[in-house]
């Protein structure tokens, strides 16, 4: 058994490998070749939850599974409010093959996706990014999807300016780039593909403050983007099952009446090419983020085929 720590997962990585890896995955799911129960979440105190979540590659003869605690009085510690660990098994042995932890893969995974939206679903064009929310999700999120358009400004609003330097810091080392901060509407007006990561229970904006070309991605369990988008944009999610589900814009909308059918597509029909992302350049977009497993075991065996090697092993059992 290999332990391939936080450290090693963000020493050890090509982003342009991890857009790729997590593209494939979930074209695999889609055609079935990748298998991914539904997540459950557990409520535990003071607001807090865990997460179970587990994912089987029938291809490679592997799965995972994770555990993952949500504790959001951490934040005054100055510590991740989300800590966990991946158990990653071959089913035709059954020997567990690594555990990897959870903190900085979690990252490096949503920031892949939040890529592979933006391969599809961008104006071409697209040259401002806009960052509402400058947290560890917006550093991995930017640096991302600076690998897939030719970016000229990146812009960002945080209601929580306590921890934006050093990340905006690391944003500027990994994208070249200063983030302009700016108040919430001028990062809207400005943006050509917003990237929303916050822990806002309430809307921060609505369809009517976008504009033309606009592609959207949030990734809370929440409804920090108001619903009203969901109805009046084209809506893809990560995963429709996940969506109808689970808490976010998508399910709100559904809970007013938006049809189900009204769902543009998923990321697995985009990249197996059966629905079509952008058509026109005027089209405003939203895609909603809120995690698949699919994810975390395309960079889990990542990281396992590209360190085991170098790793010690470890006895379990």
């Amino acid at each position: 058994m290999k332990i391939i720590s936080n450290e090693l997962v963000g020493n050890s990585y090509s982003v342009h490998e991890l857009v790729d890896a997590v593209e494939v995955s979930y074209r695999s799911l889609h055609e079935g070749e990748i298998i991914v129960p539904q997540r459950v979440f557990s409520k535990t105190v003071d607001g807090g939850d865990y997460l179970y979540g587990a994912c089987t590659d029938l291809d490679k003869e592997r799965y995972i599974v994770l555990g993952s605690a949500y504790m959001p009085w951490m934040e005054r510690q100055g510590k991740p409010i989300v800590q966990g660990a991946y158990m990653y098994f071959s089913f035709r042995t059954g020997e567990l093959l690594a555990v990897v932890a959870h903190e900085q893969l979690v990252n490096l995974r949503t920031g892949a996706k939040s890529a592979v939206a933006v391969r599809y679903l961008a104006h071409p064009g697209s040259s401002v990014l806009g960052l509402i929310g400058l947290g560890q999700q917006a550093v991995a999120g930017a640096r991302a999807i600076a690998s897939q358009v030719r970016l000229e400004r990146i812009v960002g609003f945080s209601p929580n300016a306590d921890n934006r330097k050093e990340n905006l810091n690391k944003i500027k080392e990994q994208t070249g780039l200063d983030v302009e901060v700016l108040p919430l509407e001028a990062v809207i007006a400005e943006a050509d593909i917003l990237h929303v990561a916050t822990f806002a229970k309430e809307p921060l904006f609505s369809f009517d403050d976008l504009h033309s070309g606009q592609l959207v991605i949030s990734l809370a369990h929440s409804e920090e983007v108001s619903r009203d988008i969901v109805f009046n944009a084209k809506t893809f999610v990560d995963l429709a099952e996940t969506a109808y589900t689970e808490t976010g814009p998508v399910k709100f909308a559904i809970e007013d009446g938006f049809a189900r059918s009204n769902i543009a597509g998923s990321l697995g029909e985009l990249t197996a090419g059966t629905v079509s992302g952008r058509e026109t350049a005027d089209e405003i977009i939203y895609f909603q983020s809120l995690g698949v497993m699919n994810e975390n075991l395309a960079l889990v065996d990542h990281f396992y085929e590209q360190l085991k090697d170098t790793l010690p092993d470890v006895m379990f059992g």
